[in-house]
């Protein structure tokens, strides 16, 4: 944003989105796999996006809920 030749950046977490392409996807439920794995570690704001249930850690629960949203079963909510 920039007003008065003064910038500034935010960032928008959308919660679900590891991988900041707008949608939740496969491709984001495979970053949870190989984050939990230690395969490819997620850090900022696609860390942020990965804790589902925001209790500030990445967990077997995080996963659970990208592939509950994936089948339909929930929704991950952005409040």
């Amino acid at each position: 944003i920039e007003s008065n030749n003064e910038s500034k950046t935010y960032i928008v977490v959308i919660y679900g989105d590891n991988n900041g392409d707008g949608k939740i996807t496969i491709l984001d439920l495979a970053n949870v796999q190989k984050h939990l794995l230690k395969k490819s570690i997620l850090t900022g704001a696609n860390l942020t996006a990965t804790d589902t249930n925001k209790d500030g850690s990445i967990t077997i629960i995080d996963l659970a809920n990208f592939q509950k949203h994936l089948l339909k079963k929930n929704n991950i909510s952005q409040s």
